[in-house]
């Protein structure tokens, strides 16, 4: 239902640039929830666009406490409120849902790249104001687009003027919005959109429901997998991103688990990302994305495991 929804021509990263270029202005206030590599990414965007951040800071690997971080944001009257649904650096599924409830008078927004067509996201019902996804992630599509998403309230916030040209949502909104004639802003990715536009059909035929079922259904089976053969996960159950499972690498593997990584890659053709900020070397993160996020996927991983693991 948010007026101005669509796939920007960028990755994830570019969706994050785009969104705070245009609701930033120098020195504006804005909190930022920190619990992994893409709350910092998206703080030290911030900094560059000249707002003041106060970044609330907990272990990656935990949930970002939502009561501390509405409570800094009220606090310092900030004009915005930035966290990740899906910490795709730790593996953590922070509660948006709660932050929207506790918001006061800011502006949330929502990284959403791993979390959007992989676990629940309902914008207007958690008083998301303004998201973000990627289409690599849980939409199956090939990396090069960032949907996003922007309220009707947010829409009021624009700057007049950003200082990126290329971002400026007010030159797209002016021609998604209005109705006007065709107008050339860019050189638009039209393969990538036939395939993000084939990617979202594929949902709805399995329907979202389906599709988030299906993510849990295999987060879980891979959970149980590694559980029985004594492998612990780094996140709580409870805040366990589905599409993306963290794994601490066994203490007698530690020191190879580069080389393990890269012989499941070359040799079964699966791979596994390696940690990153004070996980680097000490975790591995396994997606369960999309199209694989099924069972027979986990299978193959852990068939892969067992002769590796040894």
């Amino acid at each position: 239902e948010s007026p101005l929804t669509l796939p920007i021509s960028a990755t994830g990263s570019g969706g994050m640039e785009a969104l705070i270029s245009n609701l930033v202005d120098t020195n504006d206030k804005v909190v930022v929830g920190i619990n992994g590599a893409f709350g910092e990414r998206a703080s030290e965007m911030f900094k560059r666009r000249g707002a003041k951040v106060f970044e609330y800071h907990v272990a990656w690997g935990k949930p970002l406490d939502m009561e501390e971080l509405a409570a800094l944001s009220k606090d310092q009257f900030a004009k915005i409120i930035w966290a990740v649904h899906g910490e795709t650096s730790t593996g953590v599924k922070n509660d948006i849902e709660a932050l929207g409830q506790m918001k006061h008078e800011s502006l949330l927004i929502a990284d959403c790249v791993t979390s959007l067509g992989g676990v629940e996201v309902d914008m207007e019902g958690w008083g998301i104001d303004a998201l973000l996804s990627g289409s690599q992630k849980c939409l199956s599509t090939p990396p090069g687009l960032s949907p996003v998403s922007v309220s009707t309230r947010c829409m009021e916030h624009l700057v007049e003027k950003p200082t990126s040209w290329y971002f400026d949502l007010n030159l797209v909104a002016d021609y998604v919005l209005k109705g006007g004639p065709r107008r050339y802003h860019h050189t638009a990715p039209t393969s990538m959109i036939v395939a993000l536009n084939e990617s979202l059909r594929l949902i709805l035929v399995e329907g979202l429901e389906q599709v988030i079922e299906r993510h849990r259904r295999a987060s879980l089976l891979l959970a149980y997998e590694l559980g029985s053969r004594d492998i612990s996960l780094l996140v709580d159950e409870k805040y366990r991103l589905e599409p993306l499972t963290t794994v601490q690498i066994p203490p007698k593997f530690i020191d190879n688990e580069a080389q393990i990584r890269r012989v499941l890659l070359e040799e079964f053709k699966i791979e596994i990302g390696g940690g990153l900020g004070p996980l680097q070397g000490k975790v591995w993160r396994i997606g369960l994305m999309g199209y694989n996020a099924n069972e027979e996927s986990v299978a193959r991983l852990m068939e892969a495991l067992d002769k590796v693991l040894v």
